[in-house]
């Protein structure tokens, strides 16, 4: 994914976001979604989810901002994530594992900003795996649940 983004990008910062499905007609990945960066001091709204990321999340944020469907914790870390990768228009990685007794998960994430119309970082493509450990809840409680979550953050074309 991070290779097409390049690809796409073609010498530019960044690609545009109609460059994204100018392979002919891309499916979005069920583990992908797309979010949105709205007004001059943005707020993230999520356009697309994939029916991987909403099985997860179990719930479906799609068409709401990440303030109206995730607690303040996770505002503060997505929002920040978003927030550099618009600021810097350059990719970022992120890991998370949470753990609460048996139950497990780590999920990693790929954030590939795009412009609009040739100008800022507007749109995030979120490419996202989800390996389970004795899976019997969703990813949204199971971090509820979890004060000891552990985070990896790469930025990527320094």
């Amino acid at each position: 994914m991070y290779d097409y983004w390049v690809e796409k990008a073609r010498g530019r910062p960044l690609p545009d976001r109609k460059d994204l499905g100018s392979r002919g007609n891309r499916r979005q990945p069920s583990s992908s979604s797309i979010i949105e960066a709205i007004g001059d001091k943005p707020r993230y709204r999520f356009r697309l989810l994939g029916t991987e990321v909403v099985a997860a999340l179990g719930f479906n944020p799609t068409n709401q901002f990440i303030d109206e469907s995730y607690e303040e914790e996770g505002v503060i870390f997505l929002g920040g994530l978003l927030a550099e990768v618009c600021a810097k228009a350059r990719p970022l990685y992120a890991a998370s594992a949470f753990k609460v007794g048996e139950e497990g998960m780590s999920t990693e994430r790929l954030l590939l900003p795009f412009s609009v119309a040739g100008g800022e970082a507007k749109q995030i493509v979120v490419a996202q795996t989800f390996d389970w450990e004795r899976r019997t809840c969703t990813l949204y409680e199971l971090a509820r649940r979890n004060p000891d979550r552990m985070d990896t953050i790469q930025r990527l074309r320094e």
